[in-house]
């Protein structure tokens, strides 16, 4: 799989694209539009533009996954939304800029992006820079692991869904559920992530060198040990949205996720993941 894994879009800055929060506004021309407020930027130079607000189409508010929606096994209930200038295929606008607000992020993003040879010189250009956004596009329904592009543990999600990865998260379509939930359940067993950790080429990235370092075999429907890991990771699914239930939905993901792997290790759930993945993978499982 190591080729087969994806980075998402490169969906900021901050300041002018993820959403803080949404409100009804005005139908034009038959088209429904939301006013929005985005959050603020935490790094120089977006930081001093603060939030910023406007009204866009309401196709354009889109359902993403950063990687603080990301959480063992599961995402929470509500991640995180983003203005993408969708058009009502689901592709991109050619023309974003006709939307007020969409002309004045634009203006915003071309002064402060930066004069090197690679950066995107337009905020459409940004968010779709190496078709990071398109090759997601239409957004459908479809089996999907994600998994942390950093962090200090690995922490990997099977889901049906039609939310767009961003560029903090790594994303791999696969042709069935099961298929999904055998990979979720290796990228997260305890008795792998040491070899995930010494997979980085840096203190806190995974990007895909773990493929390298932790060659999982491709999922055989035949095979009666990737059979059980899928089933495993299924009943790890159900346990972890149960456990994330009984957070406050305000909760760190990383208090969230230290929840859900306390949870899963007292049920034995993970125990039964860890002697499987020992079974499929010896010379990596500590």
């Amino acid at each position: 799989k190591k080729c087969d894994f994806k980075n998402g879009a490169t969906i900021f800055p901050y300041c002018l694209v993820k959403l803080l929060e949404t409100h009804e506004a005005a139908t034009r021309g038959g088209v429904p539009y939301r006013g929005i407020e985005t959050v603020r930027s935490p790094k120089h130079p977006w930081s001093i533009l603060g939030s910023q607000k406007g009204d866009v189409p309401a196709r354009w508010i889109v359902n993403t996954v950063y990687s603080q929606d990301l959480l063992p096994f599961c995402l929470r209930k509500q991640v995180s939304k983003a203005v993408l200038p969708l058009d009502e295929n689901g592709l991109l606008e050619e023309r974003p800029e006709k939307n007020e607000y969409w002309k004045q992020a634009d203006n915003f993003y071309a002064k402060n992006a930066g004069e090197g040879g690679n950066t995107p010189q337009t905020l459409l250009g940004r968010l779709d820079y190496g078709a990071g956004l398109s090759s997601q596009l239409p957004a459908k329904r479809k089996p999907m692991v994600f998994y942390n592009k950093a962090g200090q543990y690995l922490r990997a999600a099977a889901v049906v869904t039609d939310k767009i990865a961003a560029w903090t998260v790594y994303r791999l379509e696969t042709k069935t559920l099961q298929e999904a939930e055998y990979l979720a359940a290796l990228l997260n067993a305890d008795s792998l992530q040491k070899a995930f950790a010494d997979a980085r080429k840096s203190d806190r990235d995974f990007e895909t060198h773990i493929w390298r370092a932790v060659p999982i075999p491709r999922y055989d429907p035949e095979d009666e040990l990737h059979q059980g890991l899928a089933r495993l990771g299924r009943e790890a699914a159900d346990q972890a949205g149960k456990a994330r239930e009984e957070l406050p939905p305000s909760t760190g993901q990383i208090k969230a996720s230290a929840h859900i792997r306390e949870q899963l290790r007292g049920s034995g759930i993970m125990g039964d993941i860890n002697d499987a993945a020992v079974a499929l993978l010896p010379k990596q499982a500590r």
